[in-house]
């Protein structure tokens, strides 16, 4: 009896505050709304910069759904980023890949990622297949000239594939930074509004 006394006392407290009864309803609603705008937004292809690609590799990565930017020059990457409002910036010199990661979203960084190394797989089996087939053509035109040259000699004429160096950077975090690092601050702005809302509730009707 005594609960049930305790029960019916909070449900009366609680039909005569109404802006507390309100704000129980409306709080939840708000939030949640808000949350379907921040994690069913249009999804959109990332938007990278390249400079110092070759033309088969730039076509591969528009081929992942990447919408590219060619640069002549790769001079202050982070600028470009900020300015043209890329997610990355890429840039091959030699066997050296330099990629800068704009990292707001961790999520396309990973996405972008995933597709370079697809790319860069692509592009390498697709080198050995042209070295294969160069290697055939050498050794049929030595059977018929009768030369006597060892087959790895024979296989240096035929270029071989490059073994690519990727070395990444960060404009916002690091390789480590995840997506509750990201969202994080915008909890921590929605309960610090809702105190301060409940605190000025109860200023306001003592």
């Amino acid at each position: 009896m005594r609960v049930l006394a305790i029960v019916k006392r909070i449900v009366n407290q609680f039909k005569r505050d109404k802006r507390t009864l309100a704000l129980m309803m409306l709080a939840p609603l708000l939030l949640i709304t808000l949350l379907n705008f921040m994690f069913n937004g249009e999804s959109v292809n990332p938007k990278i910069g390249v400079s110092g690609l070759n033309k088969s590799l730039v076509t591969s990565l528009k081929k992942k759904d990447l919408d590219i930017k060619e640069y002549s020059s790769a001079k202050n990457p982070t600028q470009k980023i900020k300015s043209d409002n890329l997610d990355a910036f890429l840039d091959l010199q030699g066997e050296k890949l330099a990629i800068t990661y704009e990292n707001s979203d961790p999520s396309i960084t990973t996405q972008i990622n995933a597709k370079l190394q697809g790319a860069l797989m692509a592009e390498q089996s697709a080198e050995m297949k042209q070295a294969a087939q160069l290697f055939k053509q050498t050794m049929k035109q030595l059977e018929k000239s009768g030369a006597g040259v060892e087959v790895s000699k024979a296989a240096n004429l035929t270029g071989g594939t490059q073994h690519v160096e990727v070395k990444a950077s960060y404009v916002i975090g690091d390789k480590d930074t995840s997506y509750f690092d990201t969202i994080g601050p915008i909890f921590i702005g929605f309960f610090v509004f809702f105190l301060c809302l409940f605190n000025c509730r109860d200023f306001f009707l003592a």
